[in-house]
């Protein structure tokens, strides 16, 4: 089976998880025996191969919008909404290499036309976050109303015939497709929730929890305001350093605030690769995922999971979802409500710190890998379990 994956970012040009998830689904369906291509942005149209597969470059500068003043990226999206040019060019693309199936993810960057064009075949539309509502895709806790302003219902009318023509959508969380329906998208579109694949990642590789060693918390991601960095750092502020230790691996525009923190058992690294970040946590009691924006499912989450680490995150979207016990979720951007969640994990594992595994941190959830969701995706979009 031939499967073209359009997304708007690709290795090596990766901001998020949405771009490893493409890169990961797309291998999976190679090691499954089918013909796996990717469309996506260049600088100009050009083609070339990561791990051995094809990627079709559509010229486009969505690259550099972050680079942008908040105005200027608001005047690009309305000027590159439709992508007249680039759906002329993967119309030729998909005319000339016939595929069996196309998925779709993010087309901010490439276009609603091309959408349209992808619609025409066999078609199912993955969403990853809230661009097709607010295009900066960061929706800030406690102003939720921002998404309904006028100018962003202009904006989803404007998206709107281009959206009815998607009729299959798939979304990992199901609050991430609530929020597109309540706002008259997909309305008419057969929908399904599928939790993203979690990584393969090894289990049991942590090491049990010591009574003679600090409670070791760990965050991975952005160092930006959204993602709640100052609200984790002020969290440490309020804890024993005798009895804690923080690790943040990430980079981003705090990173020189960051390096003026000058707290005990504070551990600041860059950016870590796949390999890397696993191996901070096997070494970490517990990660912390604080975010100030509504978010779908943190690929950082996934793995935490997978590898059996417990995690504490903002109650509210995705997170919520994903973290299904109240006890590891605190009230977005209350430092004081985090720390105490913390705290209490920590106590709640000391009673078994003589046992060789905690009951907390021991065996990984059970995992939903690439193979049973590419399985799962392929029979929705085939109608096989209808």
């Amino acid at each position: 089976m031939k499967i073209f994956f359009i997304h708007n970012l690709y290795f090596p040009q990766e901001r998020g998880g949405a771009e490893k998830y493409v890169r990961r689904l797309a291998s999976e369906a190679t090691a499954a025996g089918h013909q796996a291509l990717i469309i996506t942005t260049a600088e100009a149209d050009r083609q070339w191969e990561v791990d051995g597969l094809p990627v079709f470059g559509l010229a486009s500068d969505f690259a550099a919008i972050g680079d942008r003043p908040m105005l200027r990226r608001y005047v690009w999206q309305l000027a590159n909404l439709r992508g007249k040019r680039r759906a002329e060019k993967l119309q030729q693309i998909l005319a000339r290499e016939q595929p069996d199936l196309v998925v779709t993810c993010n087309m901010i960057g490439l276009g609603m036309a091309c959408l349209e064009i992808a619609a025409k075949y066999r078609h199912v539309h993955i969403l990853h976050d809230v661009q097709l509502l607010y295009p900066s895709g960061l929706v800030q806790f406690g102003l939720e109303r921002r998404v309904d302003a006028w100018i962003f219902k202009i904006y989803r009318a404007w998206l709107r015939p281009s959206l009815a023509k998607v009729k299959k959508v798939v979304s990992p969380s199901l609050w991430l497709l609530d929020w597109h329906r309540q706002r008259g998208l997909f309305a008419k579109a057969e929908c399904k929730v599928l939790a993203n694949p979690q990584p393969n990642l090894k289990a049991g590789v942590r090491p049990a929890i010591r009574a003679d060693r600090p409670f070791r918390l760990l965050f991975v991601g952005q160092l930006e305001k959204h993602k709640g960095l100052k609200v984790l750092v002020e969290a440490y502020r309020l804890l024993d350093k005798q009895k804690f230790t923080l690790t943040i691996a990430g980079d981003g525009s705090l990173a020189k605030w960051l390096s003026e923190q000058t707290f005990e058992g504070l551990t600041v690294l860059g950016r870590q690769t796949s390999e890397e970040v696993s191996n901070l946590m096997s070494r970490s009691d517990c990660l912390i995922v604080p975010s100030l924006v509504w978010e779908n499912a943190p690929l950082v989450l996934s793995e935490a999971l997978a590898c059996g680490l417990p995690a504490i995150g903002s109650d509210f979207g995705g997170i919520a979802e994903m973290i299904d016990d109240d006890e590891l979720r605190f009230m977005p951007g209350d430092a004081i409500s985090l720390a105490d969640k913390i705290k209490r994990l920590a106590r709640q594992t000391e009673s078994s710190r003589q046992a060789s595994r905690s009951n907390l941190a021991s065996e990984p959830k059970a995992i939903w890998g690439a193979t049973d969701y590419l399985k799962a995706l392929l029979a929705f979009a085939f109608d096989v379990d209808k």
